[in-house]
């Protein structure tokens, strides 16, 4: 990885990222610094006032937890109205956004959430992304405490994975965390298997960090190790972006990229937040705006 984003030549295409919107109509609690829920919309709106100036970038994701959650089910749900409808631009001008599913997407009722993200029959899914690239969005609230209902069958086998994993002897093991149940990891290894065989490149995208090192660990996948090694021992596989963890990040392995991209909610008002992933044939060059960092990852 460089921090250089001198890179010859023309790019084959460009996507947009965007991370932790988490937008909330309240102020921060007193214990929280730094925060900006009431500020995270109309940083929002500049990230989409340069993509759209540009006029190159077709593609944005976003990488979960679009809301943070408010007082009550009601607030929360204007709130998700609410930055849903600055989203709504993005399409306006011509740009579709593939959004990632966070831990504070779930303050929003499930079903309501998944209808209105139009996720509600494919939570994680694959798409072309350009000629020879495949873009690949999991979902890591799959196997977790906060997106399913108490006492359904996917709390309850979240809630025994999390017994046999105490939290202090695995620090990934917090509630605002989770992770890929078997059907989703099996699901992930076919795609790769499929891009593989058809020569396409794999960029994949989840709220919570995968790889160790580039998030702290209080912030990572509660599986993300073994996603991890699926990916890295996947030829089609070149990099990876999330959210969750605010600070941003960055770690690879067998020059495979895993980066962490820092977040909307703690972007000075006066600043801004967004990155353009510029793809070439070797290598992907983020160019960060405000205080999103810029890389260049060489592929291996």
């Amino acid at each position: 990885m460089s921090n250089d984003v001198g890179v010859p030549g023309t790019p084959l295409f460009r996507f947009g990222v965007v991370a932790d919107v988490q937008y909330a109509d309240r102020e921060p609690d007193k214990a929280e610094k730094d925060i900006y829920y009431r500020e995270a919309i109309p940083t929002l709106r500049k990230a989409i006032d340069a993509f759209g100036r540009r006029g190159d970038v077709g593609k944005v994701v976003h990488l979960g937890d679009i809301v943070d959650g408010n007082e009550t089910v009601e607030k929360t749900k204007q709130d998700f109205d609410d930055v849903l409808e600055a989203f709504e631009e993005f399409g306006r001008l011509g740009m579709h956004v593939y959004h990632v599913l966070g831990n504070h997407c779930f303050r929003v009722p499930r079903d309501h959430l998944l209808e209105r993200l139009g996720l509600q029959e494919h939570p994680y899914y694959a798409m072309q992304l350009h000629e020879g690239w495949r873009l690949i969005v999991l979902d890591t609230t799959d196997l977790s405490l906060c997106a399913w209902p108490e006492g359904s069958s996917q709390h309850q086998e979240a809630q025994k994975y999390a017994e046999e994993r105490p939290v202090e002897d695995h620090p990934e093991m917090v509630s605002w965390n989770g992770g890929l149940r078997k059907g989703q990891l099996d699901w992930l290894r076919a795609q790769l298997c499929e891009a593989e065989a058809v020569g396409e490149k794999c960029i994949v995208c989840s709220h919570h960090p995968l790889a160790a090192g580039c998030a702290r660990p209080t912030h990572m996948s509660w599986n993300g190790q073994e996603i991890m090694e699926v990916l890295v021992s996947s030829p089609s596989f070149v990099a990876a972006f999330h959210g969750h963890d605010h600070q941003g990040g960055y770690a690879e392995y067998g020059g495979k990229h895993f980066t962490t991209v820092e977040a909307i909610v703690e972007c000075p008002p006066e600043s801004v937040a967004y990155g353009i992933v510029e793809v070439y044939p070797s290598c992907l060059v983020i160019h960060g705006a405000g205080t999103v960092t810029s890389r260049t990852l060489h592929f291996a």
